[in-house]
């Protein structure tokens, strides 16, 4: 580890940020020679902030293997520490997750022996959970007692997580999805106790703009009612807007915006590449891509939907290559497995839904592949994130469909860069084609692949899930429809030809085959007759066709003239673009009529359409007249549901639907257990969970030595379910509760299905020896 003798040279070496660098004071000491300077390698470190003690630093230098603050930690740790709400917002890769960390353990200090949770963190998916728990325990350990820190998510059973927040060691530290935690959160309340947070310092919310998305807001306010006033909270993610307005739901207090002046929305050591290619030569287009630009290590590709996960992995393991596939809903050990697989080496491909854009940190990853091209430029930024981490060099390959050129477009605009075109704009690639004779080679052995049945169901069930996703997705901005237009897709992407020939071969090939004759066949039929007839008549079609290509090219010369007179948000900076009228009259000393940085706000608004700016401006006005939160918008709104009189959908008052909250139905929670549900109440599984175990949630500020100790299930090497006692049976019942079953229940049930087999058997053969008899009639039912 290099040292500074001088604090300025630190800060110098560090990038020049100003920051609250303190050093530890050195106690005397009469230790000479190896011994002093191993005593001041050890009190001298880097994260040396204000109101750090010497372990945690030391289980950050050891641990996370940290040697230097990034730049976003050097603000924001100092920021958490002063008591400060604040919004982080810095690129991926940047070390956000520590930066809230560290400041949470120091303040936290030693485990606190009693239950109430002092800290929460949310976060939008179960992989982020699992990776947030992990960097948490790494530090929580350098306290003595060490913190207690648990997970919360929706793959794992609900009775377990009651178990675990009702043990010892109480949880000092909740990690957790919203949706699980306010389910835990209603369940207990309505099962006669509470989960107090009245103990609570911390509020985190890991990807603020997703958590505060439509589809996690009702879930997320549920949390932060309970959350005391004077609990600090901070709001986390790459793609924040800068105004406050959106994060009213949060509740924060004069809170510091904390990013970097001058950082950029991706890494300096990214680079982007763009391949344009048809829908039915994208799996072609995909192997010949791993082919010629993928040089072995890690890989992860990014698609729509589970189905293409699903086939995309069984293409590529047929082309010879390991690949595995995760989704939501795959279980939770499972996506453990293979993320732990991935990280290892054991399968270099990952093909991955959006579940893996957010926040997943996977070491020595330097290439992704867009699939299937995202639709939100937040995307394209948490999916590209992946790679380029801490430094390190990394490209982003995406195939873009005629249908994504406007997605593209808007990209570009939020990334501040020009219109992709075919020459090479620094970090950014041009937009190109594979040429047409290698798609062709690589096909034919796509095509061998698919004579496989199963490959070709999923490939047919990817087409129709990619249908949805279409007509789900958000439509593109007005200026990237119209820039879409004026995108070039004939040129060749220079990394993906070796020479110059391979260049004019492809010229060639697209020459020919886009060769349109402009005579009409009526001209060569009558061109061929050698007849004075003949003559006549092809001279009448060529004068026709004359007069009809002026009409058309005066109406295209109209439409130019129509859509140059229309003012259009451009990035390029051109006399006729918007910033630049903007410019003539701000040197001119007015004020403009649209607040600075207005391009990023509208692409990072939450909940942000940009097919529709306008439309959404409108209801954030009205937002502030009718109410800011879920139930205010609920009951001006309705619902729809299924009418069995008329045989139709029928649209219904939310406060008048009297029958469709009496009516009781099975669901299946999120933990895969089919579940009663009356109107829009799921059954309480708390309440089973506290009969049938006979326990319940201690009141906060509770010992923790009058509760018995939490012991994670263990299980022998190669055993699939734990151990069972003899004579008992566990078994899920209602709400997935745990029941107990004699030895005499058991031998009844044992008896009642030998008998159940036995008469099937006997149906069995009775229909067997019915047609071997032919009989022509169906026998009845015995």
């Amino acid at each position: 580890m290099v040292e500074y003798d001088d604090l300025e040279d630190l800060v110098h070496f560090s990038g020049g940020e100003e920051c609250d660098l303190v050093r530890f004071p050195e106690e005397p000491s009469e230790k000479t020679g190896t011994e002093e300077k191993k005593m001041k390698r050890r009190t001298h470190g880097f994260f040396c902030f204000e109101g750090l003690d010497e372990d945690l630093v030391q289980a950050i230098i050891n641990k996370l293997g940290f040697q230097l603050p990034s730049p976003i930690q050097r603000k924001a740790i100092p920021t958490i520490m002063n008591g400060n709400d604040a919004l982080i917002k810095s690129r991926t890769g940047s070390g956000k997750t520590a930066s809230f960390l560290i400041p949470i353990i120091a303040k936290l200090g030693d485990h606190a022996q009693v239950f109430g949770p002092r800290a929460i963190i949310l976060v939008p998916t179960i992989d982020l959970v699992s990776q947030t728990v992990g960097v948490a325990l790494k530090l929580a350990k350098c306290r003595k007692p060490a913190l207690s820190v648990f997970g919360i998510h929706g793959n794992a059973k609900i009775e377990e997580q009651f178990f675990r927040l009702a043990s010892s060691p109480a949880p000092d530290i909740l990690v957790s999805t919203p949706k699980r935690l306010a389910d835990i959160i209603t369940q207990i309340k309505a099962g006669g106790d509470s989960l107090n947070l009245s103990r609570l310092q911390f509020l985190v919310l890991d990807e603020a703009d997703e958590l505060l998305s439509p589809q996690h807001l009702e879930a997320v306010t549920t949390t932060i009612d309970q959350v005391p006033e004077s609990a600090q909270r901070v709001l986390v993610s790459a793609t924040l807007p800068e105004s406050l307005v959106q994060f009213r739901a949060a509740k924060l207090r004069d809170a510091e915006h904390v990013r970097l002046a001058d950082e950029e929305k991706l890494s300096s050591t990214l680079t982007i590449e763009n391949v344009y290619t048809r829908s039915d030569d994208k799996p072609a287009a995909l192997c010949q891509l791993l082919a010629s630009q993928w040089k072995g290590g890690k890989l992860l590709i990014f698609c729509c939907s589970r189905h293409h996960c699903e086939f995309i992995m069984g293409l590529l393991n047929r082309m010879g290559h390991k690949a595995k596939a995760i989704y939501n809903a795959l279980d939770v050990s499972a996506r453990r497995d293979i993320m732990a697989g991935f990280r290892s080496g054991v399968h270099d491909i990952l093909v991955a839904t959006d579940a893996a854009a957010r926040g997943l940190d996977i070491p020595h990853l330097n290439m992704v592949i867009n699939y299937d091209f995202p639709y939100s430029s937040k995307l394209f930024v948490h999916r590209t994130g992946r790679v380029a981490r801490a430094g390190r060099p990394g490209v982003a390959w995406s195939l873009v469909e005629h249908a994504d050129l406007p997605y593209l477009v808007d990209v570009h605009r939020f990334l501040g860069i020009p219109i992709p075109g075919p020459t090479r704009s620094g970090q950014i690639g041009p937009l190109g084609v594979i040429p047409q004779y290698l798609i062709d080679t690589v096909g034919s052995q796509v095509k061998i692949a698919m004579e496989d049945a199963e490959l070709a169901k999923l490939m047919e069930d990817a087409g129709k899930a990619f249908l949805a996703y279409c007509r789900k997705r958000d439509g593109a901005s007005r200026p990237g429809k119209e820039g879409a237009s004026e995108v070039d897709v004939t040129q060749v992407h220079p990394l993906l030809v070796s020479s110059d020939g391979d260049v004019k071969r492809h010229e060639l090939l697209q020459a020919v085959s886009k060769y349109r004759s402009r005579a009409s066949a009526m001209e060569l039929s009558a061109s061929n007759n050698k007849s004075d007839t003949g003559r006549e008549i092809a001279d009448m079609w060529v004068d026709k066709r004359m007069q009809d290509d002026a009409k058309i090219a005066k109406f295209r010369s109209a439409g130019k003239k129509q859509r140059k007179g229309r003012v259009a948000v451009s990035m390029d900076g051109g006399k006729d673009s918007l910033a630049a009228r903007a410019d003539k009259y701000v040197e001119a000393g007015f004020l403009t009529y649209e607040r600075q940085r207005v391009l990023d706000e509208q692409f990072l608004a939450i909940g942000a359409n940009m097919g529709d700016t306008r439309q959404k401006h409108l209801d954030e006005q009205v937002s502030e007249m009718v109410g800011d939160d879920m139930s205010a918008f609920r009951a001006k709104g309705m619902v729809t549901r299924w009418d069995k009189k008329s045989k139709q959908y029928v649209n219904v008052n939310k406060d008048q639907q009297g029958d469709l909250k009496s009516r009781t139905r099975i669901i299946t929670n999120n933990a895969g257990v089919k579940v009663r549900v009356t109107g829009d109440k799921k059954s309480n599984q708390y309440q089973s969970w506290k009969k049938n175990s006979a326990m319940s949630m201690p009141q906060t500020g509770t010992a923790e030595d009058s509760r018995a100790a939490y012991v994670a299930p263990r299980m022998r090497q190669g055993q699939l379910k734990a151990p069972k006692a003899k004579g008992v049976k566990i078994v899920a019942g209602k709400g997935a509760a745990r029941q107990m079953k004699s030895s005499r229940t058991i031998a009844k049930e044992e008896i009642a299905k030998e008998k159940k087999l036995a008469w099937e058997e006997e149906r069995r053969k009775f229909h067997e020896a019915n047609r071997k008899a032919g009989g022509g009639k169906r026998a009845r039912k015995h």
